[in-house]
């Protein structure tokens, strides 16, 4: 498809504003009618916005098909006083997805703010959480997830927060420290060449540990979590040693970095990036975790390499430090959104709204569905009390479970009731009714205890 890419048009307003209302509707509350004609507005007034507190221009791009002249995208930047730029929105006509269109106006965008000579720190936007196929878009363009706000612009659901890190030179995305590698540090040669730079690296810690004691505690055995003991990997670019990284395995499983070094920003990136190849982040089944001082800098490389944020702490090294916490997982995807209930139960309704169920539905209806789905589900299991589970359809089981569920949540609803309240509650009156010492290892459920 060939696409035609130009500034908002006064002939635009129609198509454009089909498109704004049809798309936002289910994602987001509010008057988008009054919100589209404020944007044309400052289209009007040379893109000014008069009515900004912090955004000073509004400008709009349409894309439209070559061939039918038809509008089958529009965009909407933000220029804000802090050398910001926010999308808001982007949206495709859904018979025009997949062929270009999302991609050309953002390379339009970009085009329009270098001519324009305009220093831009980050483009960043918002998205609903619930629509996938944006956020998948994005963050196929290089945009990273930097946080979520559940409630925000619509009761129920969750929008994410999306930034592109516009990084200058020299930074550490910048990737000019290049590859290092992680050696252990066995030998007295590499102890004394750990301490004799230490002091010159940065460190996590407002008072780093003695290196002594830093190798005195490598000694301990690595099995004994409770003797404390420390990994030491020392950090090599060529010859020269450019930090360290400090791990402790914890009890569940879990890795610490305890201490980290390293010489700036850029080699703190790359430390990240070569401990992912390390047997003990491999193979830890827990998180591997860290405390690091907040700075914008150390943040935007977190953010980028997909640790999530688990706890901001006052007070810690110091009183004017604040700690942020950090974790991962191998097998984490900074690309892959965690899906929580919420989010299903949003796919739910609207899978219900769009087909008009609820006008036929009753409690007693979907309790007698409820019924036949936990039947089916008694067949899959019937006859199999001994089996293993290889030889289970666990498949079948599943898809049964999530029939029982769904009814479940859906009679809720119908009836009002807070499922998850209510879950609670329950659990309050088992524990009161069963109590441990008289229950445990107990089948007489309802008999000795009735």
């Amino acid at each position: 498809m060939d696409i035609i890419v130009e500034p908002f048009r006064v002939g635009h307003t129609g198509a454009v504003l089909d498109l704004v209302v049809d798309a936002l509707n289910p994602h987001y509350g509010g008057d988008h009618v009054a919100h589209f004609n404020r944007l044309v507005e400052a289209y009007l007034n040379d893109n000014v916005d008069e009515r900004g507190y912090n955004s000073t221009r509004q400008v709009g791009l349409v894309a439209s098909c070559a061939r039918t002249g038809g509008v089958i995208g529009f965009l909407n930047y933000v220029v804000k006083r802090q050398n910001t730029v926010k999308i808001s929105p982007l949206i495709v006509h859904p018979k025009a997805r997949r062929r270009g269109v999302g991609r050309s106006l953002l390379a339009y965008l970009e085009k329009t703010l270098s001519d324009a000579d305009i220093a831009v720190r980050n483009i960043y936007c918002t998205i609903d959480k619930s629509n996938r196929s944006a956020v998948n878009f994005f963050t196929r363009q290089g945009f990273h997830v930097v946080g979520s706000s559940r409630d925000q612009y619509l009761k129920a659901h969750c929008e994410l927060i999306l930034q592109l890190p516009v990084s200058p030179p020299g930074s550490a995305l910048d990737t000019s420290a290049g590859d290092i590698s992680l050696v252990r540090a066995e030998t007295e040669r590499q102890w004394e060449q750990l301490a004799s730079k230490a002091k010159s690296f940065v460190s996590n810690e407002a008072i780093p540990h003695d290196i002594l004691q830093i190798q005195a505690a490598a000694g301990r055995v690595p099995g004994d979590v409770e003797s404390k003991p420390k990994l030491v990997y020392l950090a090599y670019q060529g010859h020269d040693l450019v930090g360290a990284l400090v791990l402790c395995p914890k009890k569940g499983g879990s890795t610490k970095i305890s201490t980290a070094f390293w010489k700036d920003e850029a080699t703190f990136d790359a430390l990240l990036l070569a401990l992912q190849k390390v047997d003990e982040f491999i193979k830890t089944e827990g998180r591997v975790y860290v405390h690091l001082p907040i700075s914008p800098g150390m943040v935007r490389i977190m953010q980028v390499r997909g640790w999530r944020l688990d706890a901001l702490i006052p007070d810690v090294d110091s009183e004017q430090v604040v700690i942020g916490q950090w974790s991962t997982h191998r097998r984490e995807s900074r690309a892959l959104m965690a899906y929580e209930w919420p989010d299903y139960h949003l796919d739910l309704q609207q899978v219900i709204r769009e087909r008009e169920w609820s006008k036929f539905e009753t409690p007693q209806d979907l309790a007698i569905s409820l019924m036949a789905e936990v039947g089916e589900l008694a067949q899959e299991l019937q006859w199999k009390y001994r089996a293993d589970r290889v030889d289970l359809d666990v498949r079948s089981i599943a898809a049964e479970l999530a029939d029982i569920y769904n009814y479940l949540i859906r009679l809720s609803w119908h009836l009002d009731i807070d499922l998850l309240q209510s879950c609670f509650d329950k659990l309050v009156k088992v524990r009161q009714k069963y109590p441990v010492a008289l229950a445990k290892n107990n089948t007489r459920k309802y008999t000795k205890f009735a």
